[in-house]
């Protein structure tokens, strides 16, 4: 259950350093391929903090020596969760689950962390302890946004950039269908979107049943028409508890471009 007080929690930092938790180039270049071809890629990342609001920003941030600087973005898409240790399977950790949208294809050409301690000041950048254990404001993920946007413009290097679909007034091509379940995986609400952060924030702000929310599955569409007669033929069939209304649909369901992803 997400606690009131962290409603202005826009933006978290997930670090990762090659020394400690090596990442070969082969699977690299699957992770790449994925969010190419789906438009995202599941996650699970270890965490320090206790709470992180489902669609928070996520900066995943490549520590240690060698380049430093962001190597993907994307948002939350679970609570957090106890597990067994990753490196220590006698003790217990805290992960997150996410989805990255966007990565770098070469992990040694980051957003510079140069960069961000110039434009992004408030974050120390350099003296990180641990994954997903800083809160960002809403100020600090503009900024986040703004450099990362002005780096995919000048940088061919990076995959999911009409994903970022997600995130931004704009859009793009990809219409997001989103499902929210509770921790027994019941479907609690379907919803439709270009813009999934904003509509999780709105959620969060606004609708009472929003704590109950445990998990989010995304699918996404090619035009706006897909989008919305496969919103009715889900909320006809599969009865979410909290849509009020159910339209009854017109034709055959649309297939989403990625299959259906529910992630954990």
């Amino acid at each position: 259950m997400t606690n009131p007080s962290v409603i202005d929690f826009a933006g978290t930092i997930m670090t990762w350093n090659p020394a400690v938790w090596p990442y070969p180039l082969d699977e690299w270049d699957d992770l790449v391929a994925e969010v190419k071809e789906s438009g995202a890629s599941p996650f699970s990342w270890s965490c320090r903090l206790k709470e992180i609001p489902i669609g928070t920003r996520v900066y995943w941030l490549r520590q240690g020596t060698g380049a430093r600087g962001i190597v993907a973005v994307g948002i939350t898409t679970g609570e957090v969760f106890e597990g067994e240790h990753y490196l220590d399977p006698s003790k217990q950790a805290r992960y997150i689950d996410f989805e990255l949208n966007q990565i770098v294809t070469d992990p040694d050409e980051p957003l510079p962390i140069e960069l961000l301690e110039d434009q992004v000041s408030e974050v120390r950048w350099r003296y990180l302890m641990g994954a997903g254990a800083v809160r960002l404001a809403a100020a600090s993920v503009e900024k986040l946004d703004a450099l990362w946007d002005n780096y995919i413009a000048g940088n061919r290097g990076i995959v999911g950039n009409t994903y970022a679909a997600a995130f931004s007034p704009s859009g793009s091509e990809y219409h997001i269908l989103y499902r929210m379940y509770n921790e027994k995986h019941k479907l609690l609400y379907v919803g439709i979107t270009r813009n999934a952060l904003n509509r999780f924030s709105g959620h969060l702000q606004t609708q009472i049943w929003f704590p109950e929310v445990a998990h989010i599955s995304l699918e996404y569409y090619a035009t706006r028409d897909d989008l919305r007669e496969a919103e009715k033929h889900i909320i006809q069939y599969e009865q979410p508890r909290y849509n009020k209304d159910h339209p009854k649909p017109t034709g055959i369901r649309p297939s989403p471009l990625n299959g259906k992803r529910v992630v954990k």
